[in-house]
């Protein structure tokens, strides 16, 4: 599913990751309590299993208007990436991008909102409302974060693409099939250096989006 330039920012990458952990490394002075989106984080990586769960409820349910369905597909074919934001093996920020692409997944869809069964709206609303914090966290960096989310479902992952999914109930099937299977691995990890924490996932994501900055 990883094509060359996939391969090169991921090498770009590692080489910012080295930098960021020597610069965390530097600012070990600054307290947990100055961290101010940690707290917010921590409940969304307690929450992403239920996330998730919405995710794959709204995307089978047949009444679900095809854009919107489109949108909800590539936030989780984005979640069986071998190559995303931030390597799931880097703990908590690993998780914390797949939990921030669903956040701003749902913003995206947030118009088709009112088009959903009513059991589904309030759960896709407050996972769209917590793209607010993402924005906040981000600040500039947003607009980049949100047109590399809009881009998700034409990328296709172990050939399945947003379209497939739109068209297809098989390939519905089959992609939530692979997320599942992704999910077994999932452990609920404790912020232990908020600061730090928000340090590395901003470096992490500037260096991904911005390769050549």
């Amino acid at each position: 599913m990883a094509d060359q330039g996939s391969e090169d920012t991921e090498a770009v990458l590692k080489e910012k990751m080295e930098e960021v952990r020597a610069q965390a490394g530097q600012d070990m002075e600054i307290k947990v309590d100055q961290a101010s989106f940690a707290p917010k984080f921590q409940e969304w990586i307690d929450d992403y299993e239920h996330d998730v769960g919405v995710f794959k409820e709204i995307l089978l349910d047949e009444s679900t208007p095809r854009e919107l369905r489109r949108l909800l597909a590539g936030g989780l074919m984005y979640l069986i990436r071998r190559f995303d934001l931030i390597p799931d093996y880097l703990k908590p920020v690993g998780l914390l991008d797949d939990a921030i692409v669903l956040r701003v997944t749902a913003d995206l869809g947030a118009e088709h909102t009112a088009e959903l069964e009513p059991r589904h709206m309030k759960p896709l609303f407050k996972l769209a409302n917590d793209a607010e914090t993402v924005r906040e966290f981000l600040g500039d960096g947003y607009r980049d974060l949100e047109n590399y989310v809009r881009r998700q479902p034409d990328d296709a992952v172990h050939g399945i693409t947003g379209d497939a999914v739109v068209e297809h109930a098989s390939v519905r099937r089959e992609l939530i099939a692979q997320v599942e299977e992704e999910m077994k691995s999932f452990e609920a990890n404790a912020i232990e250096d908020g600061a730090k924490v928000e340090r590395e996932l901003r470096s992490y994501i500037h260096a991904k989006l911005n390769p050549k900055k």
